[in-house]
């Protein structure tokens, strides 16, 4: 198998199949096209102004300048998501990081020219304001009324919002440059394997080997990859540091408390909310400790046990294998308890010729997986697929998001078709959920059985126990940002070392961590988001609560209140009401009870078939 990804990892996009290839004629039918409708939009931006000093007048009024906003906010992201797909084909390719750049600095130029947007809301009497919203004419822009509302005291006057915006192009700059250095210009890194074959290392091929059952060719690869960042940490640092101090730029100005403050707000969740999810899973460390002890013992490992062995499938070694047909049909089968509707909309995505999905890895392709979705069109998803069983469970996760887009897109407004991350990541994860429980029903045999229930716990521990300690990492280094201390490469290390430690039991003997593998910080790029980690752990702990409904005695009637309240909710209410409205409460301790206890079972099962 391993073969096989290198040989796909090295194929150049023009010689991929395009039946496994995403069909961008889908947004545009060719580039010139794309041209045509980039000067519609460069037209359309100064146009905007005409609105300016106009809102008050009537709700009628104020509905012709938010359409006209709303249409360049589409016209606009279709641009930037066609530019965007054909970059991440190929990230070696010029013209599309191009046309990419070019859809930043519009964004900007939009930003600027509906800078008084916002103020102007504001100026208005806010009973006047929501009554207006009460009316049919502005019913479908009642969640944008109530944002502008909420963001009052951060709303900063006109001239200082047109600052911010012309400022925001700076934004996506520090991820971009880091994204193209990581992925394309980093040279390999290189190790000698087991079998003496020199190996270079990919990001790509480097799973491969990290879950390697040659415990050589893990440290191997973990010593190279590492050893690779680790020489250019100062470099990962002053980009990361860069991106932190653009986003602590923004909340100071517009006077949040700090950027977790403001990351919230946008997501309408309590502020304590994140440090409570920080605390909760530290209450359950010990049963982190206790799955990595039983590692220990089923990988038979004498001596201490090293931070390399973290990988490998305690089911040992497997030959089995799932290429993209046998996942497709899983999947299918899979999340059947979603509804037959679920299931048919499902089935089209994976039709040779229905261009949702960019399958195998390919060169100067972007590495990992993701959905990409744009109002008015399909999905599309992003794979690397190696045919092994990450690959199989990634994709579940990814058409989770899909479906959440095709629901709310086709139930929404484009004004609210859109939902933050928090309830997105409830739509893929709760799709693993299932996919496992599916095959454990359904697998006879002890061996798979182990397998399975491997993959499972190793899932939650970089789901829920390693994306939390991302988060508090990412909570740290903006506290020293806020201290006024430097972020260089020493102190992220530092930082990164001692969460590492301990959430790994290093001090307990549980597991060992070399300080050599401090640097591994710089390869994640979620910390470019802005406190965006910490929803993989609440998302993975509602969709296991919301799972146990689905199959349990009432399964029809959750899997029906889950489809309609919230994959076809966009951002018609709140998160945390969303999901209340699907049947799970994260603000209550069920939830983490259900999921922790499962984690707990799971553990026990595979000790017992160890």
């Amino acid at each position: 198998m391993a073969t096989t990804t290198l040989a796909r990892a090295n194929t150049p996009r023009d010689r991929v199949d395009p039946a496994a290839c995403w069909n961008l004629t889908a947004i545009y039918p060719d580039r010139a096209a794309w041209e045509r409708d980039k000067e519609a939009l460069g037209a359309a931006i100064p146009a905007l102004q005409e609105h300016r000093g106009h809102l008050a007048e009537s709700p009628a009024r104020l509905r012709e300048a938010l359409d006209a906003l709303m249409a360049v906010h589409q016209r606009h992201e279709r641009l930037s998501h066609y530019a965007a797909r054909w970059r991440d084909q190929d990230l070696g390719e010029a013209k599309p990081s191009a046309m990419a750049d070019e859809m930043t600095r519009a964004g900007a130029r939009i930003a600027a020219a509906t800078a008084y947007l916002e103020p102007e809301l504001l100026a208005i009497d806010e009973a006047t304001l929501r009554a207006w919203v009460e009316t049919p004419e502005l019913r479908d822009y009642d969640r944008y009324v109530e944002a502008v509302l909420r963001k009052r005291p951060h709303v900063l006057t006109p001239a200082e919002e047109t600052i911010l915006a012309n400022a925001s192009t700076l934004a996506p700059s520090n991820y971009y440059t880091y994204s193209t250095f990581a992925d394309s210009d980093l040279e390999p890194a290189t190790f000698v394997d087991h079998a003496g074959n020199e190996v270079e290392l990919g990001p790509a091929n480097y799973r491969i080997y990290r879950q390697s059952h040659h415990r050589d060719d893990r440290k191997g690869a973990f010593d190279a990859l590492w050893g690779k960042y680790h020489r250019y940490r100062n470099t990962f640092a002053r980009l990361l540091s860069g991106a932190v101090t653009y986003n602590t730029f923004v909340a100071r100005s517009r006077g949040y408390d700090s950027v977790l403050h403001m990351a919230l707000h946008g997501n309408e969740v309590p502020v304590d909310f994140y440090d409570a999810l920080i605390e909760r899973v530290h209450e359950h460390l010990p049963s982190f400790h206790a799955y990595l002890k039983l590692r220990h013992r089923m990988l038979g490992i004498e001596g201490r046990q090293e931070y390399y062995d973290i990988y490998p499938s305690l089911a040992g070694p497997t030959d089995r294998s799932y290429p993209i047909d046998e996942c497709y049909r899983a999947t299918l089968e899979a999340l059947a308890p979603l509804g037959d509707d679920y299931v048919a909309r499902l089935a089209q995505a994976f039709l040779p010729d229905a261009g949702w999905i960019d399958v195998y890895p390919n060169k100067g392709k972007r590495s990992g997986a993701y959905m990409a979705g744009c109002y008015g069109l399909h999905p599309f998803v992003l794979l690397n697929h190696n045919d092994d069983f990450e690959s199989l469970s990634t994709l579940a996760h990814e058409m989770g998001h899909a479906m959440h887009s095709v629901y709310s897109q086709e139930r929404q407004p484009y004004p609210k078709h859109d939902y933050t991350i928090f309830v997105a990541e409830v739509a893929s994860t709760l799709n693993e959920e299932l996919l496992t429980e599916h095959l454990l029903a359904t697998e006879p045999d002890e061996a798979a059985q182990r397998f399975l229930l491997s993959e499972y716990v190793n899932g939650f521990r970089g789901t829920v126990f390693r994306q939390i300690m991302f988060a508090e990492f990412e909570r740290e280094i903006y506290a020293m940002l806020d201290r006024d201390e430097a972020l260089t490469g020493e102190a992220l290390d530092a930082l990164y070392l001692s969460l590492l430690r301990r959430y790994h039991g290093h001090d307990d003997g549980v597991m060992h961590i070399d300080e050599r593998y401090a640097s591994e910080w710089a390869y994640i790029p979620h910390f470019y988001y802005g406190f965006y980690v910490y929803q993989y752990t609440s998302s993975n702990i509602a969709s296991a609560a919301l799972a146990e409904r689905i199959l349990g005695d009432d399964g029809s009637e959750s899997a029906g209140r889950y489809v309609d309240a919230l994959l076809s909710a966009g951002s018609a209410r709140p998160p945390l009401d969303i999901l209340g409205a699907a049947g799970v409460d994260l603000t209550d301790a069920a939830p983490y009870t259900t999921a922790f206890g499962k984690f707990d079972r799971y553990v026990e099962r595979l000790s017992a078939l160890a």
